[in-house]
C-alpha cells in the first residue's frame, strides 16, 4: 500500500465499498500485476512461517492495524471506493483468521485520475501478542509488502507496524464501549526509511453505530478522517461512510469513502 497511508479504508473486515481518490479500472489480470502478485504471495508465505497476525475489523486507513480479535478459520471481505479530489479508487481486501491471533489480508487496489491510473497490491500479515476483550489492551505487530504500478513505473515498499488498543470501558469497569487506538512503524520505499504514526478513537452511539475519527502522517503527508459505521447485523456486516483531508507532495484534497464489509465468513 505504499502510498503514504495505506488505501485501505474504513476497516471493516468486510467486503468494503467506498469511495477512494482516482484510480482508473483495467484488469488485474495484466501480466505485470500478475507477476507482482505472485511475488507479494511468496513473500508473505516466508513471513508465514515466521510470524502471525491480528484481525482487522476496524474502520480506519492508516491505524487500520487497530487490535481486533476474529474467531477461528474465518474469512472477511471489504471493498471500499474513495474520491478525493480528481482521484479516484476501487478496494477489494479479503482477510484469512488462522485463530483470534493470526491473520493474513491481500489488498488489491485500482486507481485513476484525469491523466493515468494504476493498481496496487499489498499483503499484509498480523500478529496479536494478548487478548483485548480479556485485557481491556492489546497489542500486536504487523508487516505488510505492496507494489504499486502506477505512471508506466513500479515501486515496492514494506511497513512494520506495532499497533496498540485500550478499552477505556473495560479497563474503569464501565462495560466496553470506547476505543483508542495508537500505531507505530516503519516504511521503506525507494531506498529510504521513515517514520509513521497514527492515532484514532471510536465510540458507540444509538444500539448498532459507531463514531470514528482519525488522524495518521508518514514523511510530512497527512490524513484526517470522521465517520460512521453502522451495523446492519451486528459483527456480521457492515457499512461504513466517513469523510477524508489528505496532504500529499504539498497539496491538501478532501472527499468521501464508503464501504461495506462482511466477518466471520
Amino acid at each position: 500500500q505504499p502510498a503514504l497511508i495505506p488505501e485501505a479504508r474504513p476497516d471493516p473486515a468486510g467486503f468494503l465499498l467506498c469511495m477512494r481518490p482516482g484510480h482508473r479500472t483495467q484488469a488485474f489480470s495484466d501480466t505485470g500485476a500478475m507477476k507482482s502478485t505472485r511475488l507479494s504471495v511468496t513473500i508473505v508465505l516466508l513471513l508465514f512461517a515466521y510470524q502471525s497476525s491480528q484481525a482487522n475489523d476496524r474502520p480506519f486507513e492508516s491505524a487500520r492495524t487497530a487490535v481486533a480479535e476474529d474467531d477461528d478459520q474465518v474469512w472477511s471481505f471489504e471493498s471500499w471506493s474513495r474520491r478525493i479530489g480528481r482521484e479516484r479508487s476501487l478496494t477489494i481486501e479479503p482477510e484469512y483468521s488462522f485463530d483470534p491471533a493470526n491473520s493474513v489480508q491481500l489488498e488489491l487496489t485500482r486507481k485513476s485520475d484525469r491523466q493515468d491510473g494504476g493498481h496496487e497490491v499489498e499483503i499484509e500479515y498480523k500478529h496479536l501478542f494478548n487478548r483485548l476483550a480479556r485485557d481491556g489492551w492489546g497489542w500486536g505487530l504487523s508487516a505488510a509488502l505492496s507494489i504499486d504500478r502506477s505512471d508506466g513505473r513500479s515501486a515496492r515498499a514494506m511497513d512494520l507496524r506495532l499497533p496498540l488498543s485500550v478499552d477505556f470501558g473495560q479497563i474503569t469497569g464501565l462495560g466496553h464501549g470506547s476505543l483508542l487506538h495508537l500505531n507505530a512503524g516503519l516504511h521503506h520505499a525507494s531506498g529510504r526509511f521513515s517514520a509513521s504514526r497514527a492515532i484514532a478513537f471510536e465510540q458507540p452511539v444509538f444500539q448498532r453505530s459507531l463514531l470514528f475519527a482519525e488522524r495518521a502522517s508518514q514523511r510530512g503527508e497527512g490524513l484526517t478522517q470522521l465517520g460512521l459505521r453502522h451495523w446492519l447485523r451486528r459483527e456480521k456486516f457492515a457499512i461504513d461512510i466517513a469523510w477524508q483531508q489528505r496532504n500529499q507532495a504539498g497539496e491538501r484534497g478532501t472527499g468521501w469513502v464508503a464501504g461495506i464489509g462482511w466477518y466471520d465468513l
